[in-house]
C-alpha cells in the first residue's frame, strides 16, 4: 500500500523467469482483479461519504429502515411504500460538446416466500416487473427492461455485504419500443429482522462515454447498504 503514491494499490509478482511470471499471473489473476476492484470500491465510497446526500439517507432510513449513501447532487425522485428511485444526473463535455450522463439507483423489496428467491431467473423476474412498473423510457409507451440476448445475459454471482449473504447480477438494461440502455448492477439480499428480500441496484446511461467509472459509483452506492 501507498508505494510512491498516498492511497495507491500495488501488487508484485516475483519470478525467476518470463515464463514463471506469466504461470503465476495466470494463477492469480482472478484474485488480483478482485482485490484491485474492491480497493477501487473503497475508495470510490470513501468520496460518496465526503459528500453524502444525508437529507436522502435519513429518508431511506425512515421509511425503508436501510441505509443507502448517494453523492450530495442525488435526487430522490419516485417514492412508494417498497420502491424508491434514486438519481445522480449530471453533464459531461467531449470534444467541446455537453452531454448528459444518468446514473440511477432503485430499492425495492418484497416478502421472502420462496427457496427459490436467490436464481437468476427469479431475480429477474421480479426485476422486470418492478422496471415495468416503475420504469419509463425516454417515449411514451417505453419502458425499461433486461436485455437478454444470449451474448449479453445476464450473469450472478454469490457475494456478500457486511457480514450478509447477498445475489449480485451484473448484465444490460433495453428499452421496450425505443432505444435507450446501458449496464445494470444488482444486489439482493435477506433483511432477516423483516423477513423481506431487499434488492439495491443501479444503472448507467452515458452513450457517449466508456461506462466503466460511472458503474463503479453505483456499486460504490449499492455497497454502502446498511440495513437497520
Amino acid at each position: 500500500k501507498d508505494v510512491y503514491a498516498i492511497d495507491q494499490l500495488v501488487v508484485r509478482l516475483n519470478a525467476p523467469d518470463e515464463a514463471s511470471l506469466i504461470k503465476l499471473f495466470n494463477e492469480n489473476r482472478e484474485r488480483i482483479t478482485e482485490v484491485l476492484n474492491l480497493r477501487e470500491r473503497e475508495r470510490t465510497m470513501e468520496l460518496i461519504n465526503a459528500v453524502e446526500n444525508v437529507k436522502v439517507s435519513n429518508i431511506l432510513l425512515e421509511k425503508y429502515d436501510l441505509k443507502v449513501k448517494v453523492p450530495r447532487d442525488a435526487v430522490l425522485v419516485r417514492s412508494e411504500k417498497d420502491f424508491a428511485w434514486i438519481k445522480y444526473d449530471r453533464v459531461k463535455f467531449k470534444s467541446g460538446q455537453a452531454y448528459d450522463v444518468d446514473e440511477g439507483i432503485l430499492i425495492y423489496s418484497y416478502p421472502y416466500t420462496v427457496d427459490t428467491t436467490f436464481t437468476l431467473e427469479h431475480i429477474l423476474k421480479v426485476r422486470d416487473t418492478v422496471l415495468r412498473t416503475y420504469i419509463f423510457g425516454p417515449s411514451e409507451g417505453c419502458y425499461l427492461s433486461t436485455e437478454r440476448e444470449s451474448l449479453f445475459y445476464p450473469v450472478a454471482i454469490e457475494t456478500s455485504i457486511g457480514k450478509e449473504y447477498a445475489f449480485e447480477v451484473r448484465g444490460l438494461n433495453t428499452c421496450v419500443n425505443d432505444f435507450y440502455g446501458g449496464p445494470f448492477l444488482s444486489m439482493s439480499t435477506y433483511d432477516k429482522k423483516r423477513k423481506r428480500i431487499v434488492t439495491v441496484e443501479g444503472y448507467v446511461h452515458a452513450p457517449n462515454f466508456h461506462k466503466r467509472e460511472y458503474l463503479r459509483e453505483v456499486e460504490a452506492m449499492i455497497y454502502s447498504l446498511e440495513l437497520e
